[in-house]
């Protein structure tokens, strides 16, 4: 199988983790992962703390940006954001229930507590959460373009504490009333 990303190096056996075997990409370090193996290795494995807090500032964001086809069936790989605070995506074949995952965004998933849950980023529920996790992060951007960091960190905060409290609307129309 040639990889979908650099279409010119064979995919190899490698192991991402014990117990759990994919195919790798030596040049581009990719792996393609198939999900009937990463849910049998998930169910049997107990999840941990995966990545060292020392290493996820290490992590570098190298994600594909052009579409992917599959190896198995060549049709086009569907991209799922893996986060609103990164740019990555998985890369998933719904035929053949295979994900490809580019360079290091294992690693990413790890230190997103994240490996031992890889299907849930496929869902629904989860790439809803993420385009929401986006927008209120443009927000919080656009809003510190225009104020200054001390006020806008101000604003975070309030924001977080009136979106639970029992008297929201009270407090908003006090704030509103001047």
């Amino acid at each position: 199988m040639q990889c979908p990303k650099c279409r010119n190096s064979v995919l190899q056996p490698i192991k991402m983790e014990e117990g759990l075997l994919a195919m790798g990409c030596q040049k581009c370090e990719g792996q393609l992962i198939s999900l009937l193996y990463y849910r049998d290795w998930a169910a049997r494995n107990i999840c941990t703390e995966d990545t060292p807090s020392s290493e996820k500032n290490s992590i570098v964001e190298q994600d594909t940006k052009t579409a992917v086809t599959c190896v198995k069936c060549s049709k086009l790989m569907t991209k799922h954001s893996i986060s609103g605070k990164h740019s990555n995506h998985m890369d998933f074949c719904a035929h053949c229930d295979e994900v490809w995952l580019d360079g290091h965004e294992w690693a990413l998933l790890k230190s997103l507590n994240l490996s031992h849950n890889l299907p849930k980023v496929l869902t629904n529920n989860w790439q809803k959460m993420v385009r929401d996790e986006k927008t209120e992060l443009r927000k919080i951007e656009r809003l510190g373009s225009q104020i200054n960091e001390i006020d806008l960190n101000k604003a975070v905060e309030t924001k977080k504490w009136l979106k639970t409290h029992n008297q929201k609307n009270t407090i908003l129309q006090f704030i509103g009333s001047d």
